[in-house]
């Protein structure tokens, strides 16, 4: 695991805030993890896509991927986007435009949300929220190359 410290100013900010961002992990979670992410106190945890996989719901590396999500949301607030791994959209599609509306949720990625709302984490599927001083949003890849974008209106 490779840790990157930025620090972003921006005079629209309210507040300071330690934000831990997290991606790519391919549900290959590691007894070391929950320590180090801890260590670094962040306010704000933000996973931005392909944590989990999409298939083997059942799969013991699954089941581990999610406790320790579980452990990390008691701790901190987590925000959570879904990625093509989450969304069955696996390989290199790129997307290939985007659309006016956003597309129903489908059934590979509505059992994906259910199982992360077993840890306490806030999936963002195409919406936004506002945390004080700032809008957090999540668009979750499109397994057919389409990114929808009306929710930011």
């Amino acid at each position: 695991m490779e840790v990157t410290k930025r620090t972003f100013c921006s005079p629209l900010l309210m507040q300071s805030r330690r934000v831990l961002v997290l991606s790519d992990l391919h549900q290959q979670p590691k007894d070391d993890y929950l320590p180090l992410w801890c260590s670094l106190q962040p306010d704000l945890v933000w996973i931005v896509g392909d944590f989990l996989e999409s298939g083997d719901h059942g799969s013991r590396m699954k089941q581990d991927t999610l406790a320790l999500l579980r452990a990390l949301a008691d701790r901190f607030p987590i925000y959570y986007s879904l990625g093509n791994h989450e969304c069955g959209a696996l390989g290199n599609k790129r997307p290939r435009g985007i659309g006016a509306t956003s597309m129903p949720v489908t059934a590979t990625q509505q059992r994906m949300i259910d199982d992360l709302a077993t840890t306490g984490v806030q999936v963002l599927h195409n919406e936004w929220i506002q945390l004080e001083d700032i809008c957090l949003g999540g668009l979750t890849s499109a397994a057919d190359g389409w990114l929808p974008f009306d929710f930011l209106e």
